[in-house]
């Protein structure tokens, strides 16, 4: 209940509204009001190369139901933050103890970076726990329950609609599978393998429509040159510095985080040299997703290492647990005291001056006093803050046209222009 209250509170002033959301939401209304069934979703970061709609249409009966206003896919993405902390809980339970599977989902529940990524209304929100899910089935057929092989092909399926780093894990997840040497009937083999083409099947017609185009995309890319060693220990080790910021930020939110996590984690590993089946899956789960993408030509979004992230979040407290196990109280509550200060105070007192609320609130003040359902829009803002506002203006009812008598112009951040005018957040609407 707490992380849900976290996570809804001050809902719209916290909620982005930018180029992945506005791109959802008019996917959304093509679906609802010109019943426009789109066999792609989002384009990747790779140009050329999509995803499957699944999130796009996941997101529709949200929309549906509050008459097409964005807030509705914060709704959900709060929801799926829901089953990620049940997720995080029944993993940390099956791996661990009770004690260390409630320490990950306070840490979950708190974490005020963690917080801002369920609050983002895009595909990749559902990485979280879709790569822990895939973890647990993994744990699941290597230790004898062999119908989880049906949710691996499942969650890749998925992948296929969500993001590439889910997809990613696919090869592991089919070896690991094999190397456990059970005995897994062939059935369950052919209903896996139906489940994952009916999911990627939105893809695979499109593909077959368009000339395969997303594979010559993926093709040209692998052709780019720029693959020798030299280049990939230096992305190897960039991308490692990404995962440490990245479980840093998580967690704890300062500059010397990514090495007290660090230390914690290689003091345990001295007191631990033989490690057992979970911590080998977990170090596959870490290093698989590096070596892969330090292939890629290109640098890697932070977003890509969610997997790494996600497992982190459960094996972490685990840790720190058996490291202060025969520590005082004090010892063992004071650093969970300072975390939930720290997170708490960070988002007690964090603003989002350019916020889903503050843009709401321009385009309705414009619609307010516009004298006509036709307006003229022009726009003065930094790169990638023009977005957003074009969806608002279409679902308040307002028509842009440049024939249009009634001019006004969306400043932001409002100090880019000096000119008087309503201000909203760092949102102005000058009437011209």
């Amino acid at each position: 209940m707490l992380g849900l209250i976290l996570r809804t509170v001050r809902l719209q002033e916290l909620a982005g509204f930018d180029f992945d959301q506005e791109t959802a939401a008019w996917w959304v209304d093509g679906l609802l009001r010109q019943h426009h069934f789109s066999l792609i979703g989002q384009e990747t970061s790779v140009p050329g190369v999509f995803i499957a709609p699944f999130f796009y249409y996941l997101l529709a009966p949200f929309y549906l139901l509050s008459g097409g206003d964005p807030v509705a896919g914060n709704v959900l993405v709060s929801l799926i933050s829901v089953l990620t902390m049940v997720m995080i809980f029944v993993l940390g339970k099956e791996l661990f103890k009770t004690k260390a599977a409630l320490l990950a989902v306070f840490f979950y529940t708190l974490s005020f970076r963690v917080n801002f990524y369920d609050r983002t209304v895009a595909p990749s929100n559902l990485v979280i726990f879709l790569s822990l899910f895939l973890f647990y089935s993994v744990w699941k057929v290597r230790h004898g329950q062999s119908n989880w092989l049906l949710a691996i092909f499942l969650v890749i399926g998925l992948g296929a609609s969500i993001h590439p780093a889910i997809l990613l894990y696919a090869p592991l997840c089919l070896f690991l599978t094999w190397q456990s040497r059970r005995q897994i009937s062939p059935w369950i083999w052919i209903l896996g393998v139906s489940g994952l083409i009916l999911l990627t099947s939105p893809l695979l017609l499109f593909e077959w429509r368009h000339g395969f185009t997303i594979s010559q995309a993926i093709l040209k890319l692998i052709s780019t040159p720029g693959a020798n060693l030299e280049a990939f220990v230096f992305r190897l080790g960039n991308n490692w510095v990404t995962v440490v910021r990245s479980v840093e930020d998580a967690f704890l939110t300062l500059s010397l985080g990514g090495l007290a996590l660090s230390a914690l984690f290689f003091l345990w590993l001295s007191k631990n040299p033989k490690q057992n089946d979970r911590e080998k899956l977990f170090f596959l789960w870490l290093f698989w997703p590096l070596l892969i993408l330090s292939l890629y030509p290109r640098a890697v979004p932070e977003y890509y290492f969610l997997p790494i992230l996600s497992l982190s979040i459960v094996f972490l407290p685990h840790w720190f647990l058996q490291l202060v196990n025969k520590q005082t109280l004090l010892v063992k509550f004071f650093p969970l005291m300072l975390l939930t200060i720290f997170h708490l105070s960070a988002l007690a007192s964090y603003s989002y001056p350019v916020s889903l609320a503050y843009k709401k609130q321009a385009v309705d003040y414009i619609a307010q006093v516009a004298s006509s359902r036709e307006v003229d829009i022009h726009y003065s803002t930094d790169l990638g803050q023009k977005n957003g506002f074009s969806y608002l203006l279409f679902w308040r009812g307002l028509r842009q046209s440049s024939n249009s008598k009634e001019r006004y112009r969306i400043v932001v951040p409002a100090k880019n222009v000096l000119a008087p005018g309503m201000l909203f957040g760092a949102v102005k609407v000058i009437k011209e």
